[in-house]
């Protein structure tokens, strides 16, 4: 059996869990599913829960039934429609109307099709905002399914298809990964699933843009009880930073403005001291809040046009010629406004089209927002106050110093290569005022700004007034590089490695590592008989160890990472670090090196530098992925948000790079260029899996240059062909990797 309980209080105190018996407010309202039970026990059962309204669809035999139930006399409920698996109605509360569908899929295969198809048929006349949530029956990824058979992948793409096809979006959750655990037959694994989910459309995710969903803990059933929170908790930051708003440079008083304020006698972090301070009072005072100035003109409007005299005064007319004109200048101030909170470049200019933006800055700022962490004992910290506690503990703990009067000296034998005198004359060579200025417009103008708030948008519009500050500035730290510290603060951002995190979880290593190798001491990995030796690779903080399958082997690369770990200060991160084993190695090896690592096994070595790292040859679905970023991509609400101008733009411009990307380091198979190309002509066209709608131009045609008549799509085959001669003529003839890869193809007689 599964609960949803779905709330308008933005703080409701302790969420309910499956034992209490009514622990739920006038503000609740509680969804059940799969009770099993019909007729007079069913209300029997409710009357004992002591809510007053209730709608219920019948058990079919032992499984099924839908009870929604709820107290509030001020909540108008009102049934729409219904099948045996899903419960339509029209939710009014607060002066807001919207549409939830309460779900419960049947198992069966073709029953879910009917269930689809139902919603498929509602999504036409669902113009205002829409939720669906319940047990789907389906997971939309991989990751969603632990335990028993492979998952159906097939099955996976149809449910992502139904989604994409009706312009629905996931709404996430926070707390447990899966919400339902099954049985354990004859001895088998456990499996688990995420079947329980809340999806919308974007006018809901725009209307409720605080909601999130939250896994609560699993006590007797086989479901998680799911909390939806329609408010959310909209924390306000204390001591928030300031933020340069890009729109204000489309007010015709900004430019003379930043002329008065901008002081270019002071050095350039007084200047933008007091230009911050100045602009926030300019915001206030002139350009005011755009939000409040539509919605007068707006009221405005509808009283000209509501008005008894309206298209026969020729003063009404002039007027509401003026406010179309003002209104005109504040959307577009509005669409540059959620442009910058989207984050989202690949377009900024043609058509209006701010209900995008909107949704995909509600997106990243729900996304970007943390409700809940795991302690280092695994309990979830959720009260605001104790996650700032935690999060700041950690990162002091793991910034500080363990060891004061460590040896900073590795003692190696391995030492840096002396620079050639050309290349110390090129460093040494003081910086030019072009160079400054071509760094600064290489930026991205919507790009995170600084501490300061200012992005470089802002430099790069304003380069004639305010560039001299900065290549002084530039060109003084340059001279005198203790000055940088004056301005050299910034913000740390935690970055999350997956789509819901839990945890907040080199000196020269290589030197180290060479003078093992030297003395024979590590035996690195050869690549054939004849073949290159590898024992590391390293960019940065990402680095992979190589070696042979010997626990003798494993304490050698122990003893390298304690040594450099004793020097640097820096600790080996054991949640992160994995050991992979070949094939041949025997699983009682395998747990002896394991135990003696402290770290754990994995079957496959994943991406390295944003790459794929195979096992053997590499087939269709080894690049699933990047089927699944275009599809990511190109979701559905998109489509049906965006233009068939802007729909191009993004197909070029957001699609070609996730494929190219993969195509420089490998040889994608001739089908997966193919499923992109056909991801890309139906979120053109408008095509859904069970109707292809008309295509009036060829894709050849649409493939062809703009000056020879086409879009300027790109055929991803011939990319294809053409990134593997790009690969062959960009490695050079002495690069270790192309060595090894020659010599794994022919290996030269002795």
């Amino acid at each position: 059996m599964g609960s949803i309980i779905l709330t308008e209080d933005s703080n409701p105190g302790v969420a309910p869990s499956e034992t209490d018996d009514v622990a739920i407010g006038a503000k609740h309202r509680l969804l059940i599913l799969e009770t099993r039970c019909s007729g007079t026990v069913a209300q029997n059962a409710i009357k004992k829960t002591g809510f007053n309204f209730n709608l219920v669809i019948d058990a079919q035999g032992f499984s099924g039934e839908i009870w929604l139930m709820w107290n509030n006399p001020n909540l108008s409920i009102q049934e729409i429609s219904r099948n045996e698996q899903a419960l339509h109605i029209s939710v009014s509360y607060n002066l807001k109307k919207w549409f939830l569908t309460i779900v419960y899929a049947n198992p069966n295969e073709e029953r879910k099709r009917e269930l689809r198809n139902y919603i498929a048929n509602l999504d036409p006349t669902m113009n205002c905002p829409w939720m669906l949530c319940g047990d789907f029956n389906d997971i939309s990824d991989i990751s969603e399914k632990k335990g028993g058979a492979p998952p159906n992948l097939a099955q996976i793409r149809r449910f992502r298809d139904w989604m994409d096809l009706c312009g629905f979006m996931d709404l996430g959750f926070q707390g447990t990964h899966f919400t339902w655990r099954g049985p354990i037959w004859q001895g088998r694994e456990r499996v688990f699933k995420r079947m329980d989910r809340a999806i919308s459309n974007p006018d809901w995710r725009i209307c409720f843009h605080e909601a999130y969903i939250e896994t609560l803990p699993r006590i007797k059933f086989d479901h998680h009880l799911i909390l939806i929170k329609c408010t959310g908790n909209s924390h306000v930051l204390k001591n928030k930073p300031f933020r340069f708003e890009y729109m204000w440079m489309q007010h015709k008083e900004f430019q003379p403005f930043l002329k008065n304020n901008w002081n270019i006698d002071l050095a350039i972090e007084q200047s933008i001291k007091v230009f911050v301070e100045k602009v926030k009072q300019w915001n206030h005072n002139t350009f005011g809040n755009i939000f409040n100035q539509k919605r007068i003109l707006l009221s405005r409007l509808k009283e000209i046009q509501n008005s008894p005299r309206y298209g026969r005064s020729e003063f009404l007319d002039n007027l509401e010629d003026d406010f179309i004109k003002v209104l005109e200048v504040i959307l577009d101030r509005e669409q540059m406004f959620w442009i910058q909170k989207s984050r989202e470049t690949w377009m900024v200019e043609g058509d209006r089209n701010t209900r995008y933006y909107h949704t995909k800055a509600i997106i990243r700022r729900r996304r970007n927002k943390i409700f809940k962490l795991r302690d280092s004992g695994g309990s979830w910290i959720d009260n605001l106050d104790s996650l700032k506690v935690h999060v700041c503990t950690y990162f002091k703990h793991l910034f500080q110093e363990i060891n004061p009067n460590r040896d900073f000296n590795l003692h190696t034998q391995t030492i840096y290569p002396e620079m050639e005198l050309g290349d110390m004359l090129k460093m040494k060579r003081v910086v030019e005022a072009d160079e400054i200025e071509q760094a600064i417009f290489a930026m991205g103008s919507l790009n995170s700004p600084g501490e300061d708030g200012l992005p470089a948008g802002f430099y790069k519009t304003n380069w004639e007034l305010v560039g001299s500050s900065l290549k002084s500035f530039v060109m003084n730290c340059w001279s005198n590089p203790s000055n940088i510290k004056e301005v050299n603060n910034t913000f740390l951002a935690l970055i999350p490695k997956n789509d819901q995190p839990k945890f907040v979880t080199q000196f020269r290593l290589a030197h180290l590592i060479e003078d093992k190798v030297v003395k024979g001491e590590w035996r690195p990995f050869r690549i054939g008989k004849h073949g290159l030796s590898i024992s590391h690779l390293m960019f940065a903080d990402d680095l992979i160890l190589f070696g042979e399958a010997f626990c003798i082997q494993m304490e050698v690369i122990k003893s390298c990472l304690d040594k450099f770990c004793e020097v640097s200060g820096q600790i080996v991160n054991g949640q992160k670090t994995q050991v992979f084993f070949s094939k041949k190695v025997n699983p009682a090896k395998r747990q002896e090196i394991v135990d003696l690592a402290g770290f754990k096994e994995t079957r496959e070595v994943g991406r390295y530098l944003g790459a794929y790292i195979l096992e053997g040859r590499g087939t269709k679905q080894s690049y699933s992925h990047i089927i699944d970023k275009v599809k990511g991509c190109l979701q559905g609400w998109k489509r049906d948000s965006l233009s068939m101008a802007r729909k191009v733009v993004l197909a070029q411009s957001a699609i070609t790079p996730i494929a190219f990307f993969s195509m420089q380091h490998s040889k994608i198979p001739k089908s997966i260029c193919n499923q992109v190309e056909k991801e890309q002509r139906r979120f053109i066209w408008g095509d859904d899996q069970d109707r292809r709608k008309a295509h009036f131009i060829n894709w050849n045609t649409l493939c062809f240059s703009k000056e020879a008549g086409g879009l300027g799509l790109r055929k991803l085959d011939v990319m294809n062909r053409g990134g593997k001669t790009g690969r062959v003529r960009r490695a050079d003839p002495l690069n270790p990797l192309k060595k090894a890869g020659r010599n794994r193809i022919w290996s030269p007689p002795n």
